[in-house]
């Protein structure tokens, strides 16, 4: 399952009112739908599943099933700039194994 971090670009959590989640978290440009699950936010894009969690790291991000990469990578790089919009501050993506 690959993972990804959002964060500021000073490392950080880019909060946002949970009420906003949706809002936030969707990419507009995809057709995801949301979907009931443990985490903060979780949705569904084609045959894939994507769960947020949020932490003082920054938004915490796991893909359950399989799409091709470019894909995904766009779906998070979408959602990387409605994030940064939402807080007013820039932001990046990055997967968990290139911090490790």
């Amino acid at each position: 399952m690959p993972e990804y971090v959002i964060r500021t670009l000073g490392g950080a959590w880019p909060a946002f009112h949970r009420n906003r989640n949706a809002e936030v978290l969707m990419p507009r440009d995809f057709a995801c739908e949301e979907i009931d699950g443990e985490d903060d936010f979780r949705m569904r894009y084609d045959t894939i599943e994507i769960a947020f969690s949020s932490g003082d790291a920054g938004w915490h991000i796991v893909i359950v099933g399989t799409a091709a990469a470019e894909d995904v990578d766009r779906l998070i790089g979408a959602v990387t700039n409605q994030v940064a919009d939402a807080v007013g501050e820039p932001c990046e993506w990055i997967q968990i194994q290139d911090v490790l």
